[in-house]
């Protein structure tokens, strides 16, 4: 099932904000764009090629792609510098990261 999570710095001057994107359907190229919705109902998993998690790295600023188990931005090829919930942020480099809410499809 797909998610989205918010985070957010818990300094009160520090206006940042991240997301992470988590088990979202990365879709074959022939499949028609109708099906292409969430969740991913039993009859569309044909569809499906695999399923994609992306979060904050501190590094390339951006969201980013990562394989299960592992901790390397598969763009900047570093390890250890995704966002997580009790991290510094990387804004302010004084308030935490902490959890806002989450979304489930």
């Amino acid at each position: 099932m797909a998610s989205v999570s918010k985070y957010k710095c818990n300094n009160s001057e520090c206006s940042f904000q991240t997301i992470r994107e988590s088990n979202f359907p990365v879709w074959k190229s022939d499949s028609p764009k109708v099906m292409r919705k969430l969740p991913v109902g039993i009859r569309f998993k044909a569809f499906v090629a695999g399923y994609i998690t992306r979060q904050y790295c501190v590094e390339c600023k951006a969201l980013q792609p990562f394989l299960k188990g592992s901790d390397m931005c598969l763009m900047c090829k570093k390890e250890g510098l995704f966002l997580q919930e009790g991290s510094t942020c990387p804004s302010c480099n004084t308030g935490v990261i902490e959890s806002m809410n989450d979304l489930w499809f």
